[in-house]
């Protein structure tokens, strides 16, 4: 069946007996009807995803920019809150020793 060409210009009237000739036909039309159809929406999307591509790289080096500085703060948090607590542990160690020396 793959090898026969199919007349597919005829027009089928909804009120007529649907042979299999007929249905072959109406088939045959309605795929190319969907094969167009996925073209069309294939064609559309890559487009879109062109758009988004191009979209992501750049909103991706401006992302990577703020991750950057973001971990910079974070380094620098940290290293800070580690200053505070042997701060405090001194704090708590100056404290006990004048509790203990003046009691």
């Amino acid at each position: 069946m793959s090898d026969q060409v199919i007349d597919t210009s005829v027009r089928v009237d909804p009120n007529e007996e649907i042979t299999p000739n007929k249905k072959v036909i109406l088939l045959t039309q309605w795929k190319e009807k969907v094969d167009a159809e996925i073209a069309d929406n294939v064609a559309e999307r890559d487009k879109v995803m062109g758009v988004y591509k191009r979209q992501k790289e750049k909103f991706d080096r401006l992302l990577g920019i703020k991750v950057k500085k973001m971990k910079r703060y974070d380094i620098f948090i940290n290293n800070r809150k580690k200053v505070l607590v042997d701060i405090i542990k001194e704090i708590e160690n100056a404290t006990s020793d004048n509790t203990g020396t003046t009691g």
